[in-house]
């Protein structure tokens, strides 16, 4: 798997939870949320493939986060298992695209000596 092909089930799921209208209305908006996020995060991601390791991240938090509201909420714990599920899947995506792909590193600066 590649990164193109990463954002782009990225985009789809993101797609998919945002235009989802069988839900109750607090569940149909954090899906569109975290569908929002996803379209986002896939576009950024593709535009400066560098913050791919940021990606990891904020995939790692929204699974932590989605994880405490399904200990925490038992009418909404079917989503939040579900939207765990997929940011630990896209997290571990990710890194195994960060394996194959090089990080674009930014120069180090010259320090100016003064004699």
């Amino acid at each position: 798997m590649n990164g193109t092909s990463l954002e782009l089930a990225r985009t789809v799921t993101g797609l998919v939870n945002v235009v989802q209208h069988e839900r109750p209305n607090a569940a149909r908006r954090g899906l569109r949320i975290a569908g929002t996020r996803h379209v986002v995060q896939a576009a950024l991601t593709l535009a400066v493939p560098g913050l791919r390791v940021v990606g990891v991240l904020v995939d790692g938090l929204h699974a932590v986060s989605m994880l405490g509201v399904a200990i925490g909420s038992r009418r909404y714990r079917r989503a939040a298992l579900t939207q765990a599920t997929l940011a630990i899947g896209f997290a571990a995506a990710e890194f195994w695209v960060l394996q194959d792909e090089p990080v674009p590193v930014l120069p180090r600066r010259r320090r100016l000596r003064l004699r």
